[in-house]
This record gives C-alpha cells, structure tokens and sequence, in this order.
C-alpha cells in the first residue's frame, strides 16, 4: 500500500511559470524488498493545466503562466503515487506490462490576492461648473467620480 504525506493546503503569489510549489512523498513498503525488482520505486503523476510534478522527486512547480486570483482564487488537482516507479502515460500498467499499485491523494492550492490593478477613474475626465458664490468647506457643493480596482 502506498501511502501520501504532504502539505495539503498551500497560498503563495506572484507566480510563474516553473516555480516551485510543493513535494510530496510517498512510500511503499516494499521498498525493502530484497528481490531487487524495484516494487518499491514510487512515481508521481497529476493531471493537471497549470501544474506539473517530478516523476522521480514528487516535487510539484507551476507549468505555465497565467495563475491569477481575478480568474480563479483555487487551484486543485490529484497526485497520484505508482509503485515501481510509475508509468508516465498513465496505464496503471510498468514498463514490463506488470499491474501497478497506486494511491491518489487531492491537493487545492489557494492563490492570494496581491495588489496588480490600478484604480480606473468612470468616468475618466470631467468637468464640473460652480458658481463663484458657491459655499466652501464640507458643505460646500462637490462632484464625485466613481474609482473601481479590478478585484475578485
């Protein structure tokens, strides 16, 4: 049986594309088997746009760029650990056609907010006549512009 050990909930930003997320780990008990036939090698795969993961390490980066919390503010994918090192076209079979052991375990990546939108004046220019009479101070007439910041 394989088993997954790992930091389930994560939140970074500034993200692009080949940072470094994570590592998960898996073992497999019969990493100590002395037949040497490698049962206990474990692989990585996910299946996933953004992420991608080490076959041999289990450490996961970002893939490609593109993550933005105006888009989406979660992230989530399964790893999924094969004994006898994996097979990378996900058959669930090893290379020599032997039926592979697997456990899969989901991992949700938050993504936080950072400050990358300016404010926008609506509407962008104005012009506001007023009598030259007109009362001053906090009583005095004014005009407002509404300002909006992208934000989810």
């Amino acid at each position: 049986m394989l088993k997954l050990k790992f930091q389930i909930f994560l939140s970074f930003f500034n993200i692009s594309s080949g940072t470094f997320v994570t590592q998960v780990t898996a073992t497999d008990a019969d990493a100590k088997n002395p037949s040497g036939m490698g049962y206990g090698d474990v692989g990585y795969r996910i299946d996933s746009e953004f992420f991608r993961i080490d076959q041999k390490t289990g450490k996961i980066y970002v893939k490609k760029d593109g993550l933005d919390r105006e888009t989406s503010t979660q992230w989530g994918f399964n790893v999924i650990a094969e004994d006898m090192g994996g097979n990378p076209d996900g058959s669930g079979k090893s290379l020599s056609g032997l039926v592979l052991q697997k456990n899969s375990v989901p991992i949700v990546i938050n993504i936080l907010d950072v400050n990358d939108n300016q404010p926008v004046f609506d509407p962008t220019t104005g012009e506001v006549d007023f009598p030259e009479d007109a009362p001053t101070g906090p009583n005095g007439m004014t005009k407002k512009f509404r300002v909006t910041d992208r934000k989810s």
